[in-house]
């Protein structure tokens, strides 16, 4: 530690050495922040990439078919999800919706042929193509039907239809 200057000591070509020694120390890392930082921007690039890509992938896979979506069906393969289908709502940002009736027993969660065709006095009758039915509900399962035209009031029971 004898070769270390003091105040008295120093001289100024010593003094310019140190400083210039200080710089390229700064300089070099500088240089390795900058290099460190290209390369987190690099790969959330690529992160960023390959997410809008899997998006697109998503969306492409839920199509719009008239008013449902193409891909969400019933059990039978019966269009029954609305546009946008909850996984483009989802991807949109939306917040998901509560889920929809189901019986605990299967999970089925129903949606009547006839509402989904706009017949919503069909699902909602006592009687159907063949004969006595319940209304408003999977005649295997018993899963209420999801379709809003069932959202009724005190005042209208729930096997008369509500007015279009």
């Amino acid at each position: 530690m004898s070769d270390r200057h003091t105040a008295d000591t120093i001289t100024d070509d010593a003094l310019d050495a140190l400083y210039e020694q200080l710089d390229a120390a700064e300089e070099s890392e500088a240089q390795q922040q900058l290099a460190t930082a290209r390369e987190a921007f690099a790969a959330a690039t690529t992160r960023a990439a390959r997410a809008e890509a899997a998006l697109d992938r998503v969306r492409a896979l839920h199509p719009q078919e008239g008013d449902y979506c193409a891909i969400c069906t019933t059990d039978y393969g019966r269009l029954s999800a609305l546009w946008p289908c909850p996984t483009i709502r989802a991807l949109d940002g939306e917040q998901p919706a509560s889920a929809p009736a189901a019986t605990e027993a299967t999970g089925h969660v129903y949606l009547s042929t006839g509402c989904l065709h706009g017949h919503h006095d069909y699902c909602q009758s006592h009687t159907g193509h063949s004969g006595t039915k319940t209304p408003a509900q999977c005649k295997f399962c018993a899963a209420p039907c999801t379709c809003g035209c069932h959202q009724h009031n005190a005042t209208q029971p729930a096997d008369q239809p509500k007015e279009q």
